[in-house]
């Protein structure tokens, strides 16, 4: 099999810097050079212009992938073809000062990411697509196998999904494209990343979700809908494309991510995992991170100064300190608890300008 190039898909707000920073020095440390066309960082934030100060200013510690990150606004990918009261809808929350969270244009910045990642569609130029969110980073060096079976396929994977919020997610992402859901019980493809997509395949699939919802920073803002977007991915391509075998080969490994609702028992299991080279990416949500033991912070804080992710002298607690409770407008940020030669790290996330 040739060896195809990935474009790195991560959408990151201000709040995420010093996480991306982790991503960015396991990309360097762990992706092989010859498989990366372009580090594709999308700026989710109200303040666009100082979180793209922030990111840009982390270009160094992508080390040889460094001249590929390229980053990228909302308006760059968000689609204008709303027609009538749609595109009213359009242009109000396009209008800045009108929200007060935290996302683009002061919208919410979970809503506004779910729709980011759909959009990336019309800027992706590589043949595969590896989607990321800002907590995930690599613990061990990623070979072409790991994302891409040999006849082509990209990897994935099924699992069961608990609790009756997930399945109403479900539900509601196969209703909005006029599919009936299957079962519950059924195996699916999970909610999170890693996630990798066939260039053509995720253009595909934007356009089918598009044509059946409108354009998806509408069909997410305006909240009438509990769908996710990986299970429209998922849902579309099975139904609008081909059978999902034929799509995806199994075998995708998972991040091991500690999200805000992760009990201390399996918080303790996944560090466990990682201390024994068990997993390839790990993930820590940022509102969780902060609040860990102190335990469990110096055992994060071990792994990352094993692979490398932390330079000599780095601490876990410099780089996230225990914080003064959340603002409001942050917290807002938050998805639902069941989903749940560069200079060091600090905990000063957005740069001044320059």
């Amino acid at each position: 099999m040739q060896k195809p190039s990935f474009d790195i898909l991560t959408i990151c707000f201000s709040g995420e810097i010093d996480l991306l920073r982790l991503q960015a020095r396991s990309l360097a440390a762990f992706f092989p050079p010859d498989l990366v066309n372009r580090i594709l960082v999308v700026v989710n934030d109200a303040d666009e212009a100082a979180c793209l100060r922030a990111i840009e200013a982390l270009r160094p510690e992508y080390g040889p992938h460094a001249d590929r990150l390229c980053l990228l606004r909302p308006a760059d990918l968000l689609t204008t073809r709303a027609r009538g009261i749609d595109r009213l809808h359009q242009i109000a929350l396009r209008l800045p000062g009108r929200r007060r969270e935290g996302g683009w244009k002061g919208n919410r910045g979970w809503v506004v990411q779910q729709a980011l990642k759909l959009a990336a569609a019309r800027a992706v130029t590589a043949p595969m697509v590896l989607i990321l969110d800002a907590k995930n980073h690599f613990l061990k060096p990623v070979v072409v196998a790991d994302l891409v079976a040999a006849d082509g396929r990209p990897r994935s994977r099924l699992q069961r999904h608990e609790g009756e919020e997930r399945w109403r997610w479900i539900r509601a992402s196969y209703a909005a494209l006029g599919l009936t859901p299957p079962v519950q019980g059924t195996l699916l493809p999970p909610t999170v990343t890693p996630c990798v997509l066939p260039a053509d395949m995720f253009r595909q699939v934007l356009a089918a979700i598009e044509a059946r919802v409108g354009p998806v920073e509408l069909f997410f803002l305006k909240r009438r809908s509990a769908a996710t977007e990986f299970f429209l991915i998922h849902a579309a391509a099975e139904h609008f494309i081909a059978p999902r075998e034929a799509l995806f080969a199994e075998g995708l490994f998972a991040s091991g991510t500690i999200f805000r609702s992760t009990p201390a028992a399996e918080v303790d299991r996944l560090l466990a995992r990682a201390e024994a080279g068990e997993e390839t990416m790990l993930g820590v949500h940022r509102a969780r991170i902060r609040g860990l033991p102190p335990g469990q912070a110096a055992r994060l804080e071990a792994v990352w100064h094993k692979a490398g992710l932390l330079k000599p002298g780095e601490r876990f607690r410099d780089i996230f300190p225990v914080p003064d409770p959340a603002p409001e407008d942050q917290e807002r940020f938050q998805a639902p608890e069941s989903l749940a030669g560069s200079p060091p790290i600090t905990s000063q996330a957005i740069l001044p300008a320059r």
